[in-house]
């Protein structure tokens, strides 16, 4: 394992990078789920899938969650119950309906993002110095490179 000349970094194999980032950023997402006033993963996931995606049926809610259609259903319900979702006719499918978010749970969701970017933003500043910071500043455009390439597979 050699050092980069750009920077005082370890050069790992890809194998071993994949193993750094995936565990990396598996904790910084947890410790963003983990904070006591944290919406609950599974609506935050449903709704920023409604919020991007547009409304959807509960099949392919359940297949984005990768949870069966009974868990998405009562999720759904309990969403619908707290006024953060409604269902609509599905005009492709007069059977279906589709999960559409409220005013309610879109704004209840921008302030759950706001929070965990706030979090983010503040621990960017409380550990990164302003090379570290420079050097961060790119991870973003590279993992979008990542997750279009993994997104092909």
């Amino acid at each position: 394992m050699g050092l980069s000349a750009d920077y005082a970094v370890p050069v790992v194999s890809e194998d071993e990078l994949a193993e750094r980032l995936r565990e990396s950023l598996g904790r910084l997402v947890h410790a963003g789920w983990a904070r006591p006033d944290a919406m609950p993963e599974h609506r935050a996931q449903t709704l920023g899938f409604l919020m991007h995606d547009g409304p959807l049926t509960i099949s392919e809610l359940a297949q984005r969650r990768r949870v069966r259609h009974q868990t998405m259903q009562a999720a759904v319900i309990d969403l619908e119950q707290d006024g953060l979702v409604k269902r609509e006719p599905d005009p492709r499918d007069r059977r279906a309906r589709l999960v559409r978010p409220t005013e309610k749970g879109l704004k209840l969701l921008r302030r759950e993002l706001d929070g965990r970017r706030s979090l983010l933003a503040e621990a960017i500043a409380a550990e990164l110095d302003e090379r570290e910071q420079s050097t961060l500043a790119q991870v973003p455009d590279l993992l979008l490179r990542l997750a279009r390439r993994l997104a092909q597979s």
